[in-house]
């Protein structure tokens, strides 16, 4: 049975999970604002191209965070402009705890987030934290901040989404790319020692999305995403990820070249572009020579007498 409790903060990872989550946000925010913020979703006009604000929003972090990058690194912010279907703009902040345990209270840095975008943009935006584990219990609520100073008092409110309090389950049931992508991520980090269980997890993802009748285009999205989750597997693992992905696909088997393989028709296409320089044999006789395609020697040659 599968411990369901480790959470990404408590593992040491060898994952950029800032970088996976960046990307997962910019392929997938609108799945998101549908399973957390659902009336946002509705009211978002998707005719109109959404723009990431990377500018403001590095221009924002930089005064939060300065230039300690040990500090920013546990954190992913995108900063979205969408058109809602009345006409107006809207902001969204999406902000990440990519770790979840380090830094200020989260409460706190959400608010000051909100303050200075207010300051800088004159835009109050809906706000989103996702965080990977719980927070520490002397933080207090993780969802709300809060002050009251002799009568003086605020509250701000946002949108939170927990990954670590989904069951596996739950997680599986679901055909939402986010709730899949967070299984998938889950099974990363457990089984980060063992490629052979992440190799079987990740291709139980993918036979997952394959016998829900995802669009082969849907689903090669998405591999993308679970071939990053094997970027620290052996070579000959995250190769047999791909050759099974595509199998699962396409239908059809294939097969990576090995590491050797790939040096020797490297060795090839160098001795071919030597044999071209000398300029006295035909690309047939190359191509006999380095067991290359004659079409393949011909569009060499074109690259060698540019």
């Amino acid at each position: 049975m599968v411990d369901e409790s480790v959470t990404v903060s408590e593992t040491e990872s060898p994952y950029d999970f800032d970088g996976i989550w960046k990307e997962f946000i910019r392929e997938y925010w609108p799945e998101i604002l549908c399973d957390v913020i659902p009336d946002l979703y509705e009211a978002v006009d998707f005719e109109r191209k959404a723009e990431f604000l990377d500018k403001e929003m590095q221009e924002i972090s930089q005064q939060l965070y300065g230039e300690n990058d040990s500090v920013s690194k546990w954190y992913v912010d995108n900063l979205i402009k969408i058109w809602l279907k009345d006409g107006r703009e809207e902001w969204v902040l999406l902000h990440i705890e990519v770790q979840g345990k380090g830094g200020e209270i989260i409460s706190l840095r959400m608010f000051r987030y909100s303050c200075l975008i207010f300051l800088r943009y004159g835009k109050h935006p809906a706000a989103l934290a996702i965080l990977t584990s719980k927070r520490p219990k002397k933080e207090g609520n993780p969802e709300a901040y809060r002050y009251d100073v002799f009568g003086t008092t605020l509250e701000y409110k946002y949108h939170t989404l927990k990954t670590y309090e989904y069951r596996n389950e739950e997680l599986l049931a679901s055909d939402s790319p986010v709730h899949i992508f967070i299984y998938a991520v889950k099974m990363a980090v457990r089984y980060r020692k063992s490629d052979d269980k992440k190799l079987e997890y990740m291709l139980k993802v993918a036979r997952l999305l394959k016998a829900r009748g995802w669009s082969e285009e849907r689903m090669r999205v998405f591999f993308r995403y679970l071939e990053f989750l094997m970027i620290n597997s052996g070579r000959e693992y995250r190769y047999t990820f791909i050759e099974k992905s595509i199998e699962i696909l396409e239908g059809k088997k294939v097969k990576l070249m090995t590491f050797e393989e790939e040096v020797k028709a490297k060795e090839r296409t160098e001795i071919a572009r030597s044999l071209i320089g000398l300029g006295s044999l035909t690309n047939e006789q190359i191509a006999t020579i380095t067991k290359q395609t004659p079409e393949y020697v011909a569009s060499l040659r074109q690259e060698v007498t540019a």
